[in-house]
């Protein structure tokens, strides 16, 4: 039977979203599948049906939305390099207003993580409600890059209409603006649901909806965003109160502390009228500026501290370390900026547009992280590339937050202030080198060593056997990441290091991989088990304990998941339970300008090793933790169209309610 789900994913001629999606190709394929399905399959048929009928209406859609922009684009009168210049700094004119009403609104309140993640702001459609906050500025920039592609599409046709009024043209660009976010919403609804098994379902007069069977698969991938959050906040604490304390600590490792960095330090920030961005410097260090720095070492340290100042192959001589040296000045660079712009509210002529601090001198930038570094020209410059779409890229300012513009740099501000941390990580190492599956060795190394200091150090009985290749007299063997043999039990776990997902893609891509791991965990424990007495002089005497299985990864994106009877779970919080025994709650405040972390109450886990080897599988399959937050988290339909748009379209999301 042609596996039509597959086909959807894979064959662009049932894209809706692709100029050669063919109608009679998916009815065709859509009649094979459902001739082919198991008799208890078949309620699956008329869900499908719906989805292949709303499939070809979106490429209706899609054609006319393309006419839309191609329109919209030519009638602003703008030049190609105008209107690349009006979406960034519209986009930084959305970011400085939306942050600066969010610290307005928790002036004087104490942090609060949970109640950050899950904040909510009025959307501009008052038909959408109130929408995510962070969410709604991610969407800026997700918007920015879809027509980015569109904008480079017709940029042949694009030319400068020299009589054209301004207030035509930010009429012309508000268009492309209001018909650039109902692509995304159309295209991102979709890719979601080929991605996740959805489909559509009519829920009136062009209204649709995009719902899922596995709510649960929703529900922990947004634990997993608020965890990797999370995590990576308290590592933040806890130095940001280690150092407040002992200012003068080596706590950072030695090469974190020989990076290359001079004693220069910004004096005062400034824009000029057509947003160009200009600093002062001066001999110093500014205090603030170590919030930057310990963000992102605290990230590293989070779900990456196996990876240390891992080297980068196609950077080469800087190694990670660097790169996160060069970013945080960067970052230090245009938070100032945003911070004292001013809110410019609505524009009406191009000037004030350009008014918003969106740009800068591309050698400025340079020279900056020059004066603040002892990296050479050519560091920086390798730097600076590797921070910039190049011409022939698909526009991604997650992964490159600059566009080129002749000798200028045109700057998101929120992929450069507040980026996705460990995506552009995850870029950095696959652009300079570092691939996925030499990461992945790495975190296997890392995981046994920690396991084996642990359990150590607790005085458990365990046997990690050193040898991945468990070989038997007939020649035939298995690789194992991990078997990990405890007083009572026997843990084969495999270990699949995953990119952070961002698109419903990323995510498509990186929950496969883990189920490649599941797949093989059972594989390798029926091959253990039935060689168990051939083993023996590798794992010892098994043959009465039970077995555990798990997926290792590095993210907590989908801990939580089972998959194939395998339980997926990140090492930090797997390594929590072995370390810690219990799982403790925390209050942060700031107090006489230090952070103070202190512990409010605490959950026992075990307390000998017969109960934490009883636990272990529960721990896995059931997560404390996790069962914390599953209350906290919702299935809504978020409305992804807008009101001046003819059609509806809804998504299934999860997300943390508003406390």
């Amino acid at each position: 039977m042609p596996d039509l789900r597959q086909q959807l994913l894979t064959n662009k001629k049932f894209n809706p979203f692709n100029q050669a999606f063919n109608v009679i190709g998916l009815q065709n394929a859509l009649k094979a599948w459902a001739e082919g399905l198991a008799p208890e399959q078949k309620a699956d048929v008329m869900p499908m049906v719906d989805t292949c009928r709303v499939i070809t209406l979106l490429s209706a859609i899609f054609k006319n939305i393309l006419e839309q922009i191609e329109t919209n684009l030519l009638d602003s009168g703008l030049s190609y390099q105008a209107v690349l210049e009006c979406l960034v700094a519209q986009h930084n004119g959305t970011y400085i207003d939306i942050t600066n009403a969010y610290r307005k609104g928790q002036a004087g309140q104490g942090l609060e993580l949970t109640e950050m993640f899950a904040h909510r702001s009025s959307s501009t459609d008052p038909s959408i409600g109130n929408i995510n906050t962070s969410g709604g500025l991610v969407a800026t920039i997700d918007v920015m890059n879809a027509l980015m592609g569109s904008v480079g599409y017709f940029k042949d046709k694009m030319k400068s209409v020299s009589d054209q009024s301004d207030s035509l043209s930010i009429f012309y660009l508000n268009k492309l603006d209001l018909i650039s976010n109902v692509y995304f919403g159309f295209k991102t609804s979709y890719d979601s649901l080929v991605c996740n098994d959805g489909f559509y379902k009519v829920t009136g007069k062009n209204k649709y909806t995009v719902w899922f069977k596995d709510h649960e698969k929703l529900v922990f991938e947004e634990i997993g965003r608020f965890r990797t959050q999370q995590d990576s906040l308290a590592h933040y604490l806890q130095m940001s109160e280690y150092f407040s304390k002992h200012p003068d600590s080596t706590l950072y490792p030695k090469e974190w502390s020989k990076r290359k960095i001079e004693d220069v330090q910004i004096r005062e920030v400034s824009y000029t009228a057509n947003g160009y961005i200009e600093y002062v410097l001066a001999p110093g260090t500014d205090s603030t500026e170590k919030g930057d720095e310990l963000s992102f070492f605290g990230s590293i340290q989070a779900f990456y501290g196996f990876l240390e100042n891992a080297e980068l192959p196609k950077l080469n001589p800087l190694r990670l370390w660097d790169v996160l040296c060069l970013f945080s000045m960067i970052q230090h660079l245009f938070e100032k900026v945003a911070s004292v712009a001013v809110e410019q509210g609505d524009c009406y002529t191009i000037a004030e547009v350009q008014h918003i601090p969106f740009r800068i001198v591309r050698k400025n930038l340079v020279d900056y992280l020059l004066a603040r570094t002892t990296y050479t020209a050519a560091e920086v410059e390798n730097f600076v590339n590797l921070l910039s779409n190049r011409p022939d890229d698909r526009v991604n300012f997650w992964q490159r937050p600059f566009l080129p513009a002749g000798d200028d740099l045109l700057v998101p501000f929120l992929t450069t202030v507040a980026p996705v941390t460990y995506y552009l990580i995850d870029y950095w190492l696959e652009s300079a080198g570092y691939q996925l599956e030499k990461r992945g060795k790495t975190l296997e190394k890392h995981v046994k060593a920690n396991l084996s200091r642990h359990l150590s150090r607790k005085g458990f009985t365990f046997n990690i056997p050193t040898a991945s290749r468990f070989r038997i007299p007939s020649g035939a063997y298995e690789e194992i990441d991990l078997v990990l043999v405890l007083k009572d039990i026997v843990l084969v776990a495999e270990v699949k290091c995953i990119r952070y997902p961002m698109e419903p893609f990323d995510y498509h891509f990186s929950y496969n991989r883990l189920s490649e791991g599941a797949a093989q965990v059972n594989t390798k424990t029926n091959f253990l088990l039935a060689h168990a007495e051939e083993l023996k002089p590798l794992t010892g005497d098994i043959s009465s304990k039970k077995i555990v299985r798990a997926v290792i990864t590095n993210y907590p994106i989908f801990t939580g998941r089972i998959i194939e009877d395998v339980p997926v779970i990140d090492f930090y919080l797997l390594e929590a339970y072995i370390a810690q025994s219990q799982i403790v709650h925390y209050a942060s405040y700031s107090e006489n300008n230090k952070i103070i972390n202190k512990p409010e109450k605490s959950t026992a886990l075990y307390q000998t090793e017969a109960e934490f080897c009883a636990n272990l599988d529960d721990h896995l399959r059931n997560n404390r933790l996790l069962e914390i937050y599953k209350p906290k988290v919702k299935i809504h339909d978020q409305k992804m169209t807008v009101n001046e748009f003819p059609v509806e379209v809804y998504l299934q999301m999860a997300a943390f309610q508003e406390a």
